[in-house]
């Protein structure tokens, strides 16, 4: 059995993001593009004080670094130059490396790109997580979906959410406890998760 601990739900506007990771990080996270700083603000968020011994990160975005991506473009379509940190922001999963460098106690992480808005997303990333989490991997696991665009479209607010998973017996007090089965049944949602556009589907 695997339990949660702990659900992060930030959607931050564009302006507000780097007011928060400075409240959160107590100084201004560098050479990160808007999803980094996204992916991060919700990992430490979930993550919280908790000093597990060894947590993974595991996240998906239907359009990831998007916003990085159109930007190198443009730039290359205009004959700028362009520096290795503006190729490093377009990654999605350089997100893990600056999540670690405040929080020692990420040891890794795995990004899983998904087709937008697919429901059945979020029960692949927990049963991932559940996986490692019996097999002893890690301690702890934060499950994140993070777009820079909430319907990928536009203008719509960013969003940045996720869940802690733990082996069972390290909370105190768990939020939920999930049961893992040898059926084909997707995991349901978790109680109180409900608020996750993500989970909707």
């Amino acid at each position: 059995m695997v339990d949660l601990t702990a659900v992060a739900c930030l959607n931050p506007s564009p302006a507000e993001q780097g007011t928060a990771l400075r409240a959160l990080l107590g100084q201004p996270l560098r050479r990160a593009g808007s999803f980094g700083k996204l992916s991060v603000a919700g990992a430490l968020t979930c993550a919280g004080d908790c000093a597990t011994p060894t947590t993974a990160l595991l996240w998906s975005s239907a359009f990831a670094a998007r916003a990085e991506v159109n930007t190198v473009l443009q730039a290359l379509a205009h004959g700028e130059e362009l520096m290795p940190f503006d190729f490093i922001a377009t990654l999605p999963a350089v997100s893990a490396v600056h999540a670690a460098q405040h929080a020692p106690a990420i040891e890794f992480g795995v990004f899983m790109p998904a087709p937008a808005e697919a429901p059945q997303t979020w029960p692949h990333l927990m049963q991932l997580a559940m996986l490692w989490l019996t097999e002893r991997r890690c301690d702890r696991v934060l499950c994140g979906w993070v777009e820079e665009a909430l319907h990928g479209v536009g203008d719509a607010q960013p969003a940045s959410h996720w869940l802690a998973l733990t082996r069972t017996g390290i909370a105190d007090a768990p939020l939920a406890t999930l049961r893992e089965d040898n059926s084909t049944a997707p995991v349901d949602a978790p109680p109180g998760a409900a608020f996750i556009p993500a989970l909707q589907g």
